[in-house]
């Protein structure tokens, strides 16, 4: 495989394009979970807001064992309010199981494409698609 020559074509483009496409999802993420955290947010509001109003709380009773009728505070919502822990587990674990999965896929993708066997390999095959180093030899199991 030989690096065209031209104006059109550039190194560095063999780098960002995968480069822009993981910050693209990796930011795409992050408003994800922002935009989520503000919604929770406004919705713990409203609910505190509207929620009906405790009734008047008699005076606990001074005998022994007598929990008083005494309402316990508001508190925000929690997620085991809703989810189980199982559920909970589920939605953390299946997308780290997918992420995994795709860096796994991507990182043998490169390492088949640059057809590098370790880490100093593919330095060297960078430096050379950027320009900046000599370009390196071929891998002695491949056939040209």
């Amino acid at each position: 495989v030989k690096p065209q020559v031209g104006a059109s074509s550039s190194p560095l483009g063999v780098i960002a394009a995968p480069a822009a496409v993981l910050c693209g999802i990796f930011g795409a993420t992050l408003l994800g979970a922002i935009s989520y955290r503000r919604s929770a947010r406004r919705i713990t509001r409203t609910l505190e807001a509207t929620a009906a109003p405790q009734p008047s709380v008699p005076e606990p009773s001074t005998g022994p064992g007598s929990p008083g009728g005494l309402a316990g505070p508001l508190h925000a919502p929690r997620a085991t309010d809703f989810l189980t822990k199982g559920e909970i587990m589920y939605l953390f674990v299946v997308p780290g199981i997918g992420a995994a999965s795709l860096a796994a896929v991507l990182g043998a993708f490169t390492r088949w494409t640059l057809q590098v066997d370790n880490v100093e390999d593919a330095v060297r095959q960078l430096k050379w698609l950027l320009g900046s180093g000599s370009r390196p030899g071929p891998r002695p199991d491949c056939s040209e």
